[in-house]
């Protein structure tokens, strides 16, 4: 879910919100991406901090797992939980994505940590462990599905269903379907035409009545099936440091190429273009 505040644009991915209030004014935007796994949330923070944006991901989760996963010393759990990552150009700044815990952010309502722009939340995928009153604040929402015959049979009725729950508790929300886990071989690309056509019928259906919704393309968007994606948090297991699953193999990331497209697709279908604006 994505909150401008002053300057302050927040996404949080659906997951264990319960008994949480992010408490934040009502005077901007936000987006929420409803994303299942740590690995979609801490690549998006990654995708926006190459854009050059400062990212503060807001842990919700009690076990702290995004804390784990930050940290350079796994064996404090005091030490700091944080990332720097290099810009994409030469002569820029870098941007870096902190972690916080509730706690933290709530304390760093006085202005700690100004200068980011991003806020990704750990949200519960679950609909109904959200409270109604944050699934109501955010401008934006991705829902990913998986492109295969079961899952989008499945899905079509499970994404439209959950666009109408989102609907009835946000009356504006722009709403997204991306496609997660897709395989762009060419093996497979009448197959992938073929589910495509019948997932964007089932959503154009559904978006007769609610015109706010729609399926991202994936030659505009999507996120690709990849190792660096699978096992990525491996240097909690053999005590490297941390790092994105940005990694290039045999010259390319398809990580990082498909991350930085989804942020890029939001720019340009959202007025997430106004993180670049200077602030007054």
């Amino acid at each position: 879910m994505l909150f401008r505040n002053a300057g302050w644009k927040v996404i949080a991915p659906l997951a264990n919100t319960r008994g949480y209030d992010l408490e934040l004014q009502r005077d901007g935007h936000r987006i929420a991406v409803q994303v299942k796994n740590y690995t979609r949330k801490c690549s998006l923070a990654g995708a926006f901090a190459l854009m050059g944006h400062d990212v503060i991901l807001l842990d919700l989760d009690p076990d702290q797992n995004l804390h784990k996963l930050f940290r350079a010393d796994t064996d404090d759990a005091g030490s700091e939980a944080c990332l720097f990552v290099p810009a994409l150009m030469k002569n820029q700044p870098g941007a870096t994505i902190t972690v916080l815990s509730h706690a933290q952010w709530q304390q760093s309502q006085a202005g700690d940590y100004r200068d980011a722009k991003v806020v990704i939340c750990d949200c519960s995928p679950v609909l109904a462990e959200n409270p109604a009153g944050l699934i109501g604040q955010f401008d934006y929402c991705i829902i990913p599905t998986t492109l295969n015959p079961l899952g989008i049979a499945k899905n079509a009725n499970v994404i439209t269903r959950t666009f109408a729950h989102i609907r009835s508790l946000n009356p504006r929300a722009e709403l997204f379907c991306l496609i997660n886990g897709y395989d762009s071989s060419k093996a497979v690309e009448k197959k992938n035409e073929v589910l495509l056509t019948h997932l964007q019928k089932e959503i154009d259906r559904y978006a007769q009545h609610d015109p706010k919704c729609r399926l991202i393309p994936p030659d505009e968007a999507k996120v690709r099936h990849s190792s660096a994606l699978l096992y990525w948090g491996y240097h909690i297991v053999d005590g490297s440091r941390p790092q994105l699953a940005f990694r290039e193999v045999a010259g390319r990331s398809y990580p990082r190429t498909d991350f930085l497209q989804l942020a890029e697709y939001l720019e340009n279908h959202t007025d997430l273009a106004t993180l670049r604006e200077p602030r007054g």
